[in-house]
């Protein structure tokens, strides 16, 4: 792979109708997404395996904020109106509704009874993994505020606003989660978590350029952030005397500083690879089109593979759990692409 020096990412080789690098983001993401969930169950439960799940977790937590960022880079830099409001929202919407009612329907199906399915679906995610549905509805509704904020010709302005967004959105809170204390007395409740991922993104792709020092930097932040989030979990975990999460939340520090430097380093990847003839554009084109749509279903393709005994220890958790994401990705991909290929079919499952 050869990166030119201060290869600048807005003009890349791609068309401008649709980025390679970002579908290539975004399939790393939904891949760190199910192994987040395959390695979940063992989680819990301190034992042998513990190490194998905490490092497939701590390599993963980067991808809820690495779509934020993508999305951001996507929208931050357009115009919006009421009407592409609307959309965006129907998007989403008629989806997580659709999906919410089926999974109900596998829970009855596998001994699970949710009473007052429309309270459920309104008041909360039917499964935990459509909390990121939830929010990207509120980020839609707030975009003009976010696109307003980019628009700001100061940079210092954004530089300031990134920093105090850091601090009063990551390392208060995690400072609070691991102590129990707040040493700063003023309300950080006007920091916005998510929306910072967003702007994060918006900046990652429209400000960055590109060198061979700058991504060999990102690289070894990348790492260590990940590092720093298993070796963090388990020295606060055996102090706490039980599996403890605080450095896999997304306001975590690591958490933020990995995820920036893995779009720089996916999306850098990516951007040397496409003059190559071996560069699977078309490849990334196809996944990227099914990529929200398994992001609804891998959950109930993890099930079914984890009833016919497929878990994240049906062979050495170091190898089952990359096997089950694989597979759980695949089949959750097949039938995503059978479902669009239906009428209406794209309404539920957007591409």
């Amino acid at each position: 792979m050869t990166i030119s020096k201060d290869t600048n990412p807005t003009t890349s080789p791609y068309s401008s109708v649709r980025d390679p690098s970002l579908d290539f983001i975004r399939l790393v993401a939904i891949l760190m997404v199910i192994s987040i969930h395959v390695s979940a169950k063992g989680f819990a439960s301190m034992t042998n395996h513990w190490w194998a799940v905490n490092f497939y977790e701590s390599l993963s937590r980067f991808s809820v904020p690495l779509f934020l960022m993508v999305t951001g880079a996507l929208l931050l830099g357009k115009e919006t109106t009421a009407r592409k409001t609307g959309n965006r929202l129907w998007r989403v919407g008629l989806p997580l509704i659709v999906w919410s009612v089926a999974y109900l329907y596998w829970f009855r199906y596998t001994g699970t009874e949710f009473p007052h399915w429309t309270k459920s679906i309104l008041r909360a995610p039917v499964v935990p993994h459509f909390w990121y549905l939830y929010t990207l509805l509120g980020a839609y509704l707030f975009l003009p505020v976010m696109i307003g904020f980019c628009k700001i010709t100061d940079k210092g302005s954004k530089v300031l606003t990134i920093t105090a967004w850091f601090v009063g959105s990551s390392v208060v809170p995690t400072v609070y989660a691991l102590t129990g204390k707040e040493y700063l007395g003023l309300n950080w409740g006007f920091m916005p978590l998510y929306a910072g991922y967003l702007v994060m993104g918006w900046f990652a792709y429209r400000w960055t350029r590109f060198g061979a020092a700058r991504v060999l930097l990102a690289s070894f932040v990348w790492a260590l952030s990940a590092a720093l989030i298993a070796i963090l979990t388990w020295k606060h975990s055996i102090k706490v005397g039980a599996a403890n999460e605080a450095f896999y939340a997304y306001t975590s520090p690591f958490v933020i500083t990995g995820a920036v430097s893995a779009f720089y380093v996916l999306r850098a990847t990516a951007i040397a690879f496409a003059a190559s003839k071996w560069f699977p554009s078309r490849m990334l084109r196809k996944l990227g089109e099914v990529n929200f749509g398994v992001y609804l279903i891998h959950v109930m393709v993890m099930f079914w593979w984890d009833l016919r005994g497929f878990d994240f220890q049906f062979i050495n958790p170091w190898m089952a759990i990359p096997v089950v994401v694989l597979m759980t990705f695949l089949l959750s991909a097949a039938v995503i692409f059978a479902i669009q290929r239906l009428p209406f079919g794209k309404l539920i499952a957007p591409n």
